[in-house]
């Protein structure tokens, strides 16, 4: 893919004088929301679209500059597409696997598909370019393409899936060693009765507080644990079709 020869992090004052520009905001809304006080760390758009803000353009004074508006606008003024992430067509470990939490968070981006020839990769700096010149080493030989990811999307699930993948790294490696120590059957049953968890089991806590959430989120009917001795899944029942969320 083609990469700017130049790389820009958006920030709030680049926002509000692009929608100038553009004659979405007047200079009294863009006056009230750089002079209001605000969270430096959040996301440019996230911080415009709290002010309730009316697109300039709509005469009828219908149309308010929301989070979903925003980031249209900005996906089109980088000529990217815009795409919403669907964690029950994520591969959770194949996009956690290409690449750490921290270096994914520094440079504003997530990998949300993995396929065979191609890795798409998500970001909500759609100017910044910095990674570009990294990424053909951590992906090997196959192609990629970037696309625009709205900001709370990118945050939440970033955080979710490398953190899922952490948990049940942690408990695979526990379950491991408490398996390797098992010799008879009175044992193995004797390992579900510790009244008192240890914090090895807090890996197992934080998987199933996931599972529950995300569950609950999309509204699942039922959960479908389902080991196997190479690779075991966990799948949702939704709308009565089993969906894999995750394979491990």
């Amino acid at each position: 893919m083609s990469v700017p020869d130049y790389s820009l992090l958006v920030d709030l004052r680049w926002c509000l004088d692009e929608l100038l520009a553009d004659r979405v905001i007047d200079q009294r809304g863009y006056n009230l929301v750089m002079t209001s006080r605000r969270d430096k760390s959040q996301h440019p758009l996230i911080t415009i679209s709290e002010f309730g803000l009316v697109n300039g353009h709509d005469k009828e004074g219908d149309t308010k500059l929301t989070l979903a508006w925003l980031n249209q606008w900005l996906a089109a003024k980088a000529h990217m597409s815009l795409v919403r992430i669907d964690p029950l067509k994520t591969d959770v470990p194949a996009v956690t696997q290409l690449m750490s939490f921290e270096y994914a968070r520094s440079q504003h981006i997530l990998p949300i598909e993995v396929a065979a020839d191609e890795i798409v990769i998500g970001t909500d700096q759609p100017f910044y370019s910095d990674w570009h010149s990294n990424i053909e080493k951590i992906i090997g030989n196959k192609s990629y393409r970037s696309v625009y990811i709205s900001p709370d999307q990118i945050n939440r699930y970033r955080q979710e899936f490398y953190q899922v993948t952490q948990a049940i790294a942690g408990a695979n490696s526990v379950h491991r060693r408490a398996a390797a120590d098992v010799t008879n059957v009175e044992a193995l049953l004797q390992l579900g009765d510790n009244a008192n968890p240890d914090a090895n089991d807090q890996h197992i806590v934080k998987v199933v507080d996931w599972l529950l959430l995300y569950a609950f989120e999309q509204r699942a009917s039922d959960i479908h644990l389902e080991p196997r001795r190479e690779t075991g899944k966990v799948r949702f029942r939704i709308d009565g079709v089993l969906h894999t969320v995750y394979e491990m």
